[in-house]
This record gives C-alpha cells, sequence and structure tokens, in this order.
C-alpha cells in the first residue's frame, strides 16, 4: 500500500470522527499541529505511536490502517484480474496470436502484474472457450460480462471467508492469489462446498474414471473415422477381460449407488454429468 492510501484512510477516519485537522490533532500526547495532520493525509506517514492513535480512534489495527483491510486487497486484486481477463480476450481475438505472446507482451511488468496475468489466464481457460461456443460472437460481450462479473463476486466473497478465518494478512498477495486460483477452480468446475457439490464432484470423477478405464481397451477405427463414423475398435493390451468387467461394475454400481442416495436427499444432480 502506499502512503497516499493511507493518507486516505486517515482522513476518513477523522471525518469519520467529524474532526477538523485541528481538533483532530488535539486528540494526541503530544498534541500534532494542523499541518501534521494535513502532511499525513496527502502522503506523509505518521510516527509509530501516532499510527496507533490514529488505528485506536478508527477502531481498526495499525496493520490494517497502513496496508488496507482484506476487502481492500481482495476488491484489488479482483479489479486487477478483472481489467486483466478482457485485455486478455482483446489480445486473443486478433488471429494468429496465442497465450504464449500475450504473456511475452507482459514481460516487462512486475512480478505482481505477472501474478494477475496468470490468474486471468485460469479464468479465461475455464470459461472463454464455452462462450465462444455457445454464444456467437456479436452476443459475446454482455454475456460475457454478466457472468464474469458474478464469478468474481462470488470467488471475492469466497477467499474472504477463507483469508478472515485463517487470520491471512492483507499484504500476502501471493497466498491470496493461490486462494483465488482454487477457489474460482473449484467454482468454474462445479465444486461447490455444499451437498449438490460434494455428489456432482464425485459422480463427475466417476464419469472420468469410467471413460478413463474404458479408453484403456477401447480406441477409434481410423478406418471408420475417415468415413465419418466413430466406430471403436479394441487396442493392444493385457488387461485380463474378466479382472476389467468386474472394475467397470463396481463404477457403475458406485454411480448408481451415488445418483439414488442424492434423489434419496433431494439433492439435485447437473444434467450433463447425471
Amino acid at each position: 500500500m502506499t502512503n497516499k492510501e493511507l493518507g486516505k484512510r486517515i482522513k476518513e477516519i477523522r471525518l469519520k470522527l467529524g474532526k477538523s485537522q485541528e481538533e483532530f490533532g488535539k486528540l494526541f500526547d503530544p498534541p500534532a499541529p494542523k499541518s501534521a495532520v494535513s502532511r499525513w493525509e496527502h502522503g506523509g506517514k505518521p510516527n509509530k505511536k501516532r499510527l496507533v492513535k490514529i488505528a485506536e480512534l478508527g477502531g481498526t489495527t495499525v496493520d490494517e490502517l497502513v496496508n488496507g483491510s482484506l476487502v481492500d486487497a481482495i476488491n484489488t486484486l479482483t479489479s486487477v484480474l478483472y481489467n486483466e481477463y478482457f485485455e486478455y480476450l482483446d489480445y486473443m481475438s486478433n488471429e494468429g496470436t496465442t497465450w504464449k505472446s500475450y504473456v511475452v507482451s507482459k514481460a516487462s511488468n512486475s512480478s505482481a502484474e505477472t501474478n494477475y496475468t496468470n490468474m486471468s489466464q485460469l479464468f479465461a481457460f475455464l470459461e472463454y472457450d464455452n462462450f465462444l461456443n455457445d454464444r456467437d460472437k456479436d452476443n459475446l460481450g454482455d454475456y460475457n460480462r454478466q457472468n464474469l462479473i458474478a464469478g468474481f463476486k462470488y470467488c471475492a466473497n469466497e477467499v474472504l471467508k477463507i483469508a478472515t478465518s485463517e487470520g491471512i494478512s492483507p499484504t500476502d498477495t501471493p497466498l491470496l492469489i493461490r486462494l483465488f486460483l482454487d477457489v474460482e477452480t473449484k467454482h468454474f468446475s462445479n465444486m461447490k462446498s455444499d451437498n449438490e457439490g460434494l455428489f456432482n464432484t464425485a459422480i463427475d470423477a466417476l464419469n472420468t474414471a469410467i471413460s478413463s478405464v474404458h479408453n484403456l481397451v477401447y480406441g477409434f477405427d481410423q478406418k471408420l473415422l475417415r468415413k465419418g463414423s466413430l466406430g471403436e475398435t479394441k487396442i493392444p493390451n493385457t488387461i485380463d477381460k474378466e479382472i476389467y468387467n468386474e472394475v467397470n461394475k463396481i463404477l457403475f454400481t458406485t454411480r448408481k449407488q451415488l445418483i439414488r442416495l442424492a434423489e434419496d436427499n433431494n439433492i439435485k444432480i447437473d444434467k450433463d454429468i447425471r
């Protein structure tokens, strides 16, 4: 945080108390002249003793007074991420550009900006293709922004909850970024921390396992593919057929049991993974 932002917070505390600069200065021991209070509010940092007093007057901590609150830090992070995301979309709209070339274009930036850029990349990978596939480009803008704003707000709120419960400092930007990455990955993968998310995550994982096991034994027949068919053929393997069938049986049975348990408890299962 800059001293300018600290000055803004000091001014907010003074105004909240309904004090003039001169009156505010008299709250200190020894009193601070009006010129000193003005200097603080314009970027001059008070000494440690006066910082403690200002924090006390504002009902906050010295850490939050100097560095801002978790809400401030997460709002800043979210704002930068949002702007980075759309900068990325604009850049990638040019034919022939790649994520690698975008990163190179940002190479001269600070490490913090690079972290934000990497975060926007994850949002882009998770959402961008869906937007392009589901909406024609003329209608992409409003739909894109509305959904991304909702996504950013959700992730920011979740990060705030976790950071608050864990006592994370607003200055620990790398940790806040890692939290944001974890939250957004779960959010866009529908891994909600509730009963719905529990069942959808478990069933989706089983679907992936069933598909992966199948792909160990079967592949597409290239001749049929060339003819426009998706015919399958067995590929060379040393898998015991009886064991393969038993594994499949367990996977499919478990999947059915999970769906039945969800239905018995009136828990909604996404239709695309059902």
